[in-house]
């Protein structure tokens, strides 16, 4: 799963419907996975857009309806929309989508609902929310280098092998270029 960190909903939206307009003319179905009130702001950006046609709006009211589960907005290369809600008799529903948005508080059940096995599948995050979550983890002293502040999948163990190893490798390609210098005051390069 790849992360996709937006400023806010329509910004997705926005990025949905470039993607559906830069595609080949295979069918693609591209869905987003998300609360009311992450779906509701990008329903409104859609209905933006005049080539968008909403075929079905299962949602209600946040309060007013008695569902505080998640919905599923889908979208195909024909600009239909449907949304609805992600559960039917108090159970996950399969779907069929190709390209899978879901927002980082939905239920990870739901990715294996998906009927496609071969979905890209993207978890959505907002960017205050990601600098807000690593503010605490960021270290004061660090001295005058760059660093850098990954969200991973990770455990420390994994991370810390796999920066290692990145290290080890850094560290071989600086005895290699050495060498070459070495080579090339040799021969006078």
């Amino acid at each position: 799963m790849k992360n996709y960190i937006v400023d806010d909903m329509e910004t997705l939206a926005d990025d949905i419907i470039f993607e559906l307009d830069h595609q080949s003319k295979v069918f693609k179905n591209i869905s987003v996975i998300g609360h009311y009130e992450d779906i509701e702001p990008i329903i409104k950006e859609l209905a933006c857009y005049d080539d968008v046609y909403f075929i079905s709006l299962e949602i209600g009211l946040s309060g007013v309806v008695e569902y505080d589960d998640e919905y599923i907005l889908s979208i195909n290369n024909e600009y239909e929309v449907f949304v609805e809600p992600a559960k039917r008799n108090d159970k996950y529903f399969n779907y069929d989508s190709e390209v899978l948005y879901i927002l980082s508080d939905c239920s990870s059940r739901l990715i294996h609902c998906n009927l496609n096995k071969n979905a890209e599948v993207y978890e959505v995050d907002y960017a205050d929310e990601v600098e807000e979550d690593y503010e605490d983890e960021l270290i004061d002293d660090i001295d005058d280098g760059k660093y850098v502040v990954v969200k991973s999948n990770l455990s420390d163990d994994e991370i810390r092998d796999l920066l290692g190893r990145a290290r080890d490798n850094l560290n071989h390609m600086d005895e290699c270029f050495a060498e070459m210098d070495r080579i090339r005051e040799i021969f006078g390069w």
